[in-house]
């Protein structure tokens, strides 16, 4: 049951590319990509830069305590390992930063595309009233600061897991990357906090599925921050409505 729902998830972050492409929602897709890509490449590029600049300096501390790993005799090489790591923690603090700044940022500019997706498949867009849309988006901006700890500390642990990090990250994040994509449904669509946390209780497996395939599609070079918001939102729209296509 588990499995399933998971697989369920994870494919639908693909039906969603493919209704975007079906229904040609593109023109809905450029501002939120164009934020995300902005958010995504300045969290790398300024994550890489703090990162690169503080081990190139600290390297010879560093390799007093860690002689086997870091002693080349060789300080260009020494350099090019240190920023293979800066590469590697800004990798993780773009994801871990990314999932909760996409939450805050670009989903509120993705509502357009949901209610298109909303007047083609229900027939209808669901409506709710500013005041709603304005407590929603502060209960959001709590939400991401409750969560953002846990992620932290995951990215944390993770570090000592070795080759196993990645497949780590990618269950532990995904679950975040999910929950933002789903969010905007169940905000539309129940009253109270309550009620939006029963509703997601039964998505979580799917939720979790969805998340994983947006966290491996962000590691693609630009095209993974650019598509990634609006293409797990459309998977998470079809999951949420139980919509099934040909």
């Amino acid at each position: 049951m588990f499995l399933s729902k998971y697989a369920t998830g994870f494919y639908s972050f693909f039906r969603g590319f493919k209704a975007l492409n079906k229904n040609k929602l593109w023109a809905y897709v450029l501002l939120p990509s164009f934020l995300s890509f902005l958010i995504g490449t300045g969290i790398l590029y300024f994550s890489y830069q703090y990162f690169s600049s503080y081990l190139s300096e600290n390297f010879i501390k560093l390799n007093s305590y860690l002689p086997s790993l870091l002693q080349f005799g060789n300080t260009k090489t020494t350099l090019i390992l240190a920023k293979v790591f800066a590469l590697l923690f800004s990798f993780f603090i773009y994801v871990i930063l990314y999932s909760h700044l996409a939450s805050l940022m670009i989903i509120p500019f993705i509502g357009p595309l949901l209610t298109r997706l909303e007047n083609i498949y229900l027939g209808k867009s669901i409506e709710i009233p500013l005041s709603k849309d304005i407590k929603n988006a502060f209960l959001g901006i709590l939400s991401s600061l409750k969560y953002l700890p846990l992620s932290i500390l995951g990215l944390l642990f993770s570090l000592f897991l070795g080759p196993f990090q990645i497949v780590f990250m990618i269950f532990w994040e995904g679950y975040f990357l999910g929950k933002g994509s789903f969010e905007y449904m169940l905000e539309k669509d129940t009253e109270t906090l309550k009620e939006r946390s029963e509703k997601r209780k039964g998505h979580r497996t799917q939720m979790w599925g969805l998340g994983s395939a947006q966290f491996i599609f962000l590691m693609i070079p630009v095209i993974g921050i650019v598509l990634s918001p609006c293409t797990a939102m459309a998977g998470a729209f079809l999951l949420y409505h139980d919509i099934h296509e040909s």
